[in-house]
Formats: structure tokens, C-alpha cells, sequence
């Protein structure tokens, strides 16, 4: 499996001017709701030490815009090339 890391590490809301704060990120096949369950793919949060842990979605993020797991910051990663993305 080759993983892919996600490239947004901050999520910004560009309408505002600020990050998107405790928001929700879905991630999905490419071209359909990634909201639907059925349409979702498995996503990793890569932790500060490297390890790898299955995230649930919603991926929440924090009030500065980061996705987070447990309340800490991580990098999702996903196995797919092309994908779906709904903040």
C-alpha cells in the first residue's frame, strides 16, 4: 500500500480570513459525497512519533484549523491517488 500524506496540515476558511475551527473533514471516493458513509475511504493520522492510527470521520480539527486525533495534531494519509474532500 502506498500511502499518499494529505496536503493540508491547516485548513483555512478563506471567506473569514481565519482557520476553520473545530470543523468537520470528510474524505471520500473521488467524485462522490465524501459526507455518505459509503462513499468514505480509510484514512491514517500519522502521529509525532511516525505510527500510523485508523481515523473514524468526521476528522475533527482544532480551533487553529488542524486536524487532530485524541486533541493532537496529526497528518492524515490515504491509500488513494484521487479522492473526494468536503470541510
Amino acid at each position: 500500500m502506498t500511502n499518499a500524506i494529505f496536503p493540508y496540515t491547516y485548513v483555512p476558511d478563506f471567506t473569514a480570513g481565519r482557520p476553520v475551527a473545530n470543523g468537520y473533514i470528510y474524505i471520500g471516493e473521488f467524485d462522490l459525497d465524501p459526507e455518505i458513509p459509503a462513499n468514505q475511504i480509510t484514512v491514517f493520522g500519522q502521529q509525532e512519533d511516525g505510527s500510523l492510527v485508523s481515523l473514524v470521520q468526521p476528522i475533527r480539527t482544532s480551533a487553529g484549523g488542524v486536524p487532530t486525533y485524541n486533541g493532537s495534531p496529526v497528518l492524515l494519509v490515504i491509500s488513494e491517488t484521487s479522492y473526494s474532500i468536503k470541510i
